[in-house]
């Protein structure tokens, strides 16, 4: 049979950790969190920046979408003829067409 030794733990040893070591183990568990500001490097442009207002936004989209504008238009008209004939053509048409561009993607 085996002998048990019984160790008694002095509560007073394990609670007499230094504040600083505390601090310190847990600063060491925040690793997820950035660092502090002062040593992160400044990224922004010097001095103020003014927003641009969203009509200025707004007209540069509108200048860029009438110079497409022709152009897309032709490309829709292609895509209804080409989707128009497929409807109207035999069967599996759709199907080897998608197996057609599959593999010239490849």
């Amino acid at each position: 049979m085996q002998s048990r030794t019984l160790t008694i733990y002095d509560v007073s040893d394990a609670l007499a950790i230094d504040a600083e070591e505390v601090e310190q183990a847990s600063e060491d568990d925040l690793w997820f969190l950035p660092g502090p500001m002062e040593d992160e490097p400044d990224y922004l442009p010097p001095g103020p920046r003014a927003e641009s207002r969203e009509t200025e936004v707004l007209d540069e989209w509108r200048k860029a979408e009438g110079g497409q504008a022709a152009r897309l238009a032709r490309v829709v008209g292609r895509i209804g003829a080409l989707d128009n004939r497929l409807k109207r053509g035999p069967e599996g048409w759709r199907h080897r067409l998608a197996l057609m561009e599959a593999a010239d993607l490849t």
